[in-house]
């Protein structure tokens, strides 16, 4: 029986009740039972950080039964090149197409930007990650020993290049900073 995912696609600094909501849907999917923990609001701070003052963010969100399933994140100070800093879907919601789509959202939010490159990083051994970038016109663009001595790949797509079909634009809604 097919599962119905919406999508939401967010222009602009994120509101405070979605930043506390990617932070613990980012907590639940990146903490280890028995290995280090993500703390919500420890990580909230970070995102709020690394959004803040940023010109151009994007983040796109899966939802299934109105829980977060899928986030992509990003953001740019330069208007060539895009940071796609941030993915993840939760184990429940993999193999199912939901990182393709919010990936094909994120790179026609910044074609319409007039993004150059989205640039993106992951683990080594993160296989499903590299494989979907790939296969979306990824290259490697090198490799970076990063936190706790872990070895990160840096992908990077070219959007210069012609589009193989036709896709609109998400429709976005406009966030504004909360204060």
């Amino acid at each position: 029986m097919p599962v119905n995912t919406d999508y939401e696609t967010f222009e602009g600094m994120l509101s405070e009740d979605l930043i506390a909501e990617v932070a613990e849907f980012v907590s639940k999917l990146f903490s280890s039972p028995d290995g280090p923990k993500v703390d919500p609001k420890r990580y909230a701070t970070r995102l709020r950080s690394n959004l803040i003052g940023c010109p151009w963010v994007f983040s796109g969100i899966a939802r299934r039964d109105g829980r977060v399933v899928g986030l992509k994140l990003g953001c740019s100070h330069d208007p060539r090149s895009f940071d796609s800093y941030m993915g993840g879907v939760s184990p429940t919601a993999r193999r199912q197409g939901v990182a393709e789509e919010l990936a094909r959202r994120q790179e026609v939010w910044c074609r319409a930007q007039g993004f150059q490159f989205i640039t993106t990083e992951t683990e080594y051994d993160n296989r499903a990650m590299m494989s979907l970038n790939l296969k979306r016109g990824f290259y490697v663009a090198g490799t970076v020993t990063a936190r706790r001595a872990k070895l990160k790949v840096l992908m990077e797509k070219d959007l210069r290049e012609p589009q193989e079909t036709s896709e609109e634009t998400p429709q976005t809604v406009d966030c504004v900073p909360s204060r």
